[in-house]
């Protein structure tokens, strides 16, 4: 018989059961059936409250189901038993996160990020933290600096791009967004720190057709419109421009720029 990629009946066997309930488990979890393995090691938590490492995966879980008062409960719990847990403390910092509390947030991270510095999602974190706190200086440093390792990542030109684009870095924001968009075609934020950097520097026309392809997507986008007719008032086209602001008050009457 062709030989297949599963354990031996002897293997099975020798396993109690709550291995093979922890087995389970992880195949919930790769499935994405995140609240069926939840439940299933909260039982397993009970029944073995002394397994820190069990504690550490439920709260994984907890924190992707934003139960955030019980994956913080559980993150204590592990600190207590092992302070100085870096997954522990990177689970901490997301919940932290989760609740808008940049400062401590930060603090906590960035001893995951400064201990382990090719871990991009705490490095992102960072970013993330710097960026909502109004670094924008340290949040282009950090963005930067992650870019150096993996400068195709998705995520990172993402955090890099806004970056430069909260610092009016249009020339560079325009290239991060350039290259984003090379990856993932209809990313709607990249589309719009694209428009925003042609226009930043006076390329008009670039930058409204920028915006022709995001109107294509969302046809009815406020912002969108407005800035639209930004453009072609920029370009002399006042009668479009007026047709284009008319459409953007119709869609968000109240919006007294736009007016």
């Amino acid at each position: 018989a062709a030989p297949v990629d599963l354990l031996s009946l002897q293997q099975v066997e020798s396993l109690d059961d709550h291995k093979i309930e922890l087995m389970r488990c992880e195949l919930l979890c790769k499935v994405g059936r995140h609240s069926d393995a939840a439940k299933s090691l909260r039982q397993l938590c009970l029944e073995m409250p002394k397994d820190v490492d069990l504690k550490l995966k439920l709260a994984e879980i907890e924190v992707l189901l934003k139960n955030i008062n019980e994956a913080k409960k559980l993150i204590d719990q592990v600190i207590f038993d092992r302070p100085n847990d870096l997954q522990a403390k990177e689970l901490q910092a997301v919940a932290l996160a989760s609740e808008e509390k940049w400062d401590a947030a930060l603090a906590t991270i960035t001893l995951v990020a400064d201990a382990l510095p090719r871990n991009i999602p705490a490095r992102l974190l960072k970013c993330k933290a710097l960026q909502e706190k109004g670094e924008k200086e340290l949040h282009l440093e950090e963005a930067e600096n992650l870019a150096e390792i993996d400068p195709e990542n998705p995520e990172i030109l993402a955090t890099l791009m806004q970056a430069q684009s909260a610092l009016k870095l249009h020339p560079i924001s325009i290239y991060t967004a350039s290259k984003l968009l090379g990856i993932k075609p209809k990313n709607l934020e990249a589309l719009g720190v694209l428009s925003a950097g042609y226009f930043g520097t006076s390329q008009y026309e670039k930058a409204l057709g920028v915006l022709e392809k995001t109107l294509k997507m969302i046809p009815n986008d406020a912002n969108s419109l407005s800035s639209r007719g930004v453009c072609l008032e920029r370009l002399f086209r006042v009668e479009e421009a007026l047709s284009a602001f008319d459409k953007a008050m119709a869609n968000d009457p109240h919006n007294p720029v736009f007016r």
